[in-house]
């Protein structure tokens, strides 16, 4: 016999409220099975969990049901209350009386009735429950890191603990990426050249870390915990396979491709990139911008927002990245004039603010021109453009400097779709969730650090990279077992039809065919329990557990009566 406890969370006065508390613990008083109904303040406090386990305890309840807030906030919360005070935790159901009830419906008889007949749901589901058993297998706490760049370099150092192995991959031949070409960088003292070489020798001087210059990851299959990934080593002709629990997308970003300007403009149009790593000591230029066989430059145009149409967004950070950059230039060349020319400056926070009032004091030019016109036909490169006042207004320069649009590496979004992970509608990595999973992606294991999932700055990507460190370190435990999702599908061998439908429709690929049998089977360990497959079956094969329909479908019909 059933011993069902339904208790409400008055969630301070977010629903208490909202609604008629009364009138819905009274009615799932009058369900069959329930023997206690309670009101409480605030069940996801230390207070109301010890509540919770001090009822299940007393009554003997044999199920529970709370009616509170969302269950992505707070169903593991009361799942582990159950597990406290020795109740099956999947002998639990959650109602979603705030965001559902009280905060959308105005009417307080309105959100009552609503909040009566979705608790009236739980009750008749919760009922046919049945206790899920725990799983735990072994898991590997090595990690996989793509990309060798800023945000893949620090990722590494902040995961070299002493207990596991990092694989750091790089396709070029060198680690930093665009940073290490950088002589001035926004909010740092040093240049880019010597933060770079600070985490190299960081790198070089930690035996945890195994470092791939020059090399591609190929292939990786397997799930949290349990990867297996293939590395090609490209100067060595071979390829070698590791096995790690967790992977990272530090695969960073490459510059927008920029408009040709005419064969005369070779040497005199550059990227704001070029510029940099021209200035720089260890550039090509030994910190020195030449044009025409060693020419120094007498003016300087800078060009924003480059390719910001075709890439349709705004990269964010180039703005103060350009201003740094001709404030380094001004250090360099102290008499070169500078121009800056822009559709609308973004400077966020109180230090752009600053570095842009610098850049004006010193003589540094910025002009608002939102379609200048470039003619790189004759020795000096003419800008004309129309002002404030709308008058035409023409600048000769001897040098342009291109920003560019800052978008996705190369092949990086078809190698995250291979792996199944989401990407956004430009390109860049797609995260699980702003706010709350902000490091992780659509495939449980797989993380993105920098600017794989979208323009930053170098502080950014260096505050993102640790974080994504930091929730492989809280998951990836020397010692812990895994343990995987227990609400999974799962196939009746009887009657597959072995149509495949399922594994058309299966985001994590954790459904494969068996020609032996000529029917398909559920990776459990790699199933997310989505519930595609079992929506998609034709015959009625694919399961899943808890959403069976004899659980289902007394859940309806409260909710429809």
């Amino acid at each position: 016999m059933s011993r069902i406890g339904f208790y409400m969370c008055e969630c301070g006065p977010n629903i208490k409220d909202g609604l008629h508390m009364e009138s819905v613990l009274e009615s799932a008083a009058s369900m069959p099975g329930v023997v206690v109904s309670k009101p409480f303040g605030l069940l996801c406090s230390a207070q109301g969990k010890q509540f919770l386990i001090d009822e299940i305890t007393s009554n003997e309840l044999t199920h529970l049901v709370v009616g509170g807030c969302s269950p992505r906030q707070h169903e593991s919360t009361f799942m582990d209350v159950c597990e406290q005070s020795g109740l099956n935790p999947y002998l639990f159901q959650m109602v979603n009386l705030r965001e559902h009830c009280s905060w959308i419906i105005e009417d307080h008889e309105a959100a009552t009735e609503k909040a009566i007949r979705a608790v009236r749901s739980a009750i008749a589901r919760v009922n046919h429950h049945e206790a899920l058993r725990k799983k735990e297998i072994e898991l590997c706490t090595d990690v996989l890191i793509v990309g060798g760049g800023i945000a893949g370099m620090e990722a590494a150092l902040t995961l070299a603990d002493g207990q596991r192995t990092i694989y750091l991959v790089e396709k070029d031949a060198f680690l930093g990426g665009s940073v290490r070409k950088i002589e001035s960088i926004f909010g740092y003292d040093q240049s880019g050249t010597a933060l770079i070489e600070s985490r190299v020798n960081s790198l070089e001087s930690t035996s945890d870390i195994r470092t791939y210059k020059g090399s591609q990851v190929t292939e990786i299959l397997g799930f949290l915990g349990n990867y297996i990934a293939t590395i090609n080593i490209c100067d060595e002709n071979r390829e070698e396979v590791v096995e790690v629990g967790a992977v990272i997308l530090a695969t960073g970003f490459f510059p927008q491709h920029s408009p040709d300007t005419g064969e005369n403009s070779r040497s005199r149009v550059f990227t704001t990139f070029e510029i940099a790593e021209m200035i720089s000591p260890a550039g090509p230029t030994k910190g020195k911008i030449t044009w025409n066989d060693g020419e120094s430059p007498k003016s300087l145009a800078i060009m924003h927002c480059i390719g910001r149409s075709e890439a349709g967004y705004c990269s964010g950070v180039c703005c103060r990245a350009n201003i740094q950059l001709s404030l380094s230039l001004r250090e360099h060349m102290p008499d070169l004039s500078i121009t800056h020319f822009h559709s609308g400056l973004c400077l966020p926070g109180q230090s752009a603010e600053d570095m842009h009032r610098n850049a004006l004091e010193s003589g540094i030019e910025f002009i608002y021109a939102e379609e200048p016109d470039i003619d790189t036909s004759k020795n000096q490169i003419s800008i004309q453009w129309t002002d404030e006042t709308g008058k035409a207004v023409q600048k000769n320069f001897d040098v342009i400097a291109q920003s560019p649009a800052m978008v996705p590496a190369r092949n990086s979004g078809a190698f995250a779709e291979s792996l199944n992970v989401d990407i956004d509608d430009s390109g860049f990595i797609q995260e699980a969730h702003e706010k709350l999973e902000p490091t992780a992606t659509s495939v449980e294991g797989i993380f993105t650090a920098g600017c794989a999932q979208g323009p930053m700055t170098i502080g950014e990507s260096i505050m993102q990279a640790r974080a994504a460190a930091g929730r492989i370190l809280s998951v990836l435990v020397p010692g812990r077992k895994l343990e995987p999702e227990l609400r999974v599908a799962n196939i009746v061998e009887e009657l597959c039809i072995g149509c495949q439908q399922c594994m058309t429709v299966c985001a994590y690929g954790a459904i494969s065919y068996n020609e032996l049998k000529t029917v398909c089977e559920v990776n459990e360990v790699l199933c997310r329990g989505c519930g595609n497959c079992t929506a998609a079956c034709p015959s009625g094969a694919n399961r899943q557990r808890h959403f069976k329909s004899i659980q289902i479908y007394p859940e309806l019909c409260e909710a429809l009566r």
